[in-house]
């Protein structure tokens, strides 16, 4: 009889420390993916991938030179992500699922974008020192849209002496 009251015993404690064992191993997954160029489907190197939560940045990593990242130990839930690099749109994918002991895929695809807004360019007249004299040249938001350049080193194709 006494040999029963210690398996209860047991058990009883056992049903009551359950939960905390449960709740000190949470459950993490793994977030992986390609990032590929919208336009040409190349992947994309050296973009930084990073996963929101309620406005915070919990992890982040950069894609490699095949385009791919991988983010693990992600505990399981909804997610944000933001993607960027220089050159490309920000990406932002909502509400991404990550379960337990699971992988969640992601294809992304980046589109090109000329982010310059404005550009100044200082040139060196007949070798007199810039600070005496110097030519600026400085295009706005409006002319730089108006021109058929797609980045920085197209603008300044067009200015005479650069390039």
């Amino acid at each position: 009889m006494s040999n029963s009251r210690g398996y209860l015993k047991i058990f009883m404690a056992a049903l009551i420390l359950a939960p905390f064992f449960v709740l000190a191993v949470e459950a993490t997954g793994t977030i992986k993916g390609l990032v590929k160029d919208a336009e040409t489907g190349e992947p994309v190197p050296s973009v930084a991938v990073e996963v929101f939560k309620d406005g915070k940045k919990l992890a982040e990593d950069y894609s490699n030179e095949d385009g791919y990242f991988i983010l693990s130990d992600i505990y399981a839930g909804f997610y944000n992500i933001q993607c960027y690099k220089h050159g490309y749109e920000t990406l932002y994918t909502k509400n991404i699922l990550v379960s337990s002991d699971e992988t969640t895929s992601l294809d992304l695809e980046f589109t090109h974008k000329v982010d310059i807004s404005s550009c100044m360019v200082f040139v060196k007249l007949g070798g007199i020192p810039y600070f005496y004299y110097d030519r600026r040249v400085i295009f706005s938001d409006k002319d730089i849209q108006l021109m058929p350049v797609e980045d920085i080193d197209d603008l300044l194709r067009i200015l005479p002496g650069i390039f």
